[in-house]
């Protein structure tokens, strides 16, 4: 129900309507990408994560990833997401088809737009971090600290709801833009 001033009254908060057509697309993306996971009643952790995931193509800009045709995300190091998110491999955003590689190192692949940390690979971070910033690479982990340390998207979990946050700074330095819709849903964002 929408009330005299342009809200959506849902009971315990109001959401300006001008943010509906983004709350109605998310809420559309994740209904597709979950899909495969109906047998569960509540998405987990992972899940979720894998959703952001894919939305975060939506809202970034990736040096030269014009002229590429596929996205490419990796995971470096111990993979805690299992086969779930190989289900990104049968979607497409902007037209653009995602693959999935599963890395030991990050010499493996210098193709890989967007980069998973896995938390055991903390004590090499500074080092892998560096590689990406020449790489050009988006970050995106689940250690603590990430975005303070450099990192450019981190998950956190807030209140039992997983969150992110954002060092713009770090994305900036790596040629990448983050799409202000993104930032206004971060928990956190570093400028």
């Amino acid at each position: 129900m929408a009330t005299k001033e342009g809200h959506l009254d849902t009971g315990r908060k109001f959401i300006p309507v001008t943010f509906r057509p983004y709350l109605l697309l998310f809420l559309m993306v994740l209904a597709s990408v979950c899909a495969p996971f109906q047998h569960c009643q509540a998405a987990t952790e992972q899940q979720l994560k894998i959703v952001y995931i894919y939305k975060f193509l939506s809202f970034i800009s990736l040096p030269g990833a014009a002229s590429d045709s596929s996205y490419t995300v990796a995971i470096l190091g111990p993979d805690p997401f299992g086969p779930e998110i190989d289900v990104l491999a049968s979607k497409k955003v902007r037209g653009k088809s995602i693959n999935i590689e599963r890395l030991a190192f990050l010499g493996e692949s210098s193709s890989c737009q967007v980069l998973f940390v896995s938390p055991a690979m903390v004590k090499k971070l500074p080092h892998i971090l560096e590689q990406a910033k020449k790489l050009q690479m988006l970050t995106i982990s689940d250690m603590d600290g990430f975005v303070s340390q450099g990192g450019m998207i981190g998950f956190v979990v807030k209140e039992g709801r997983v969150r992110f946050e954002v060092n713009l700074k770090a994305a900036k330095e790596n040629g990448i833009k983050i799409n202000s819709n993104l930032l206004e849903i971060a928990s956190k964002v570093i400028r």
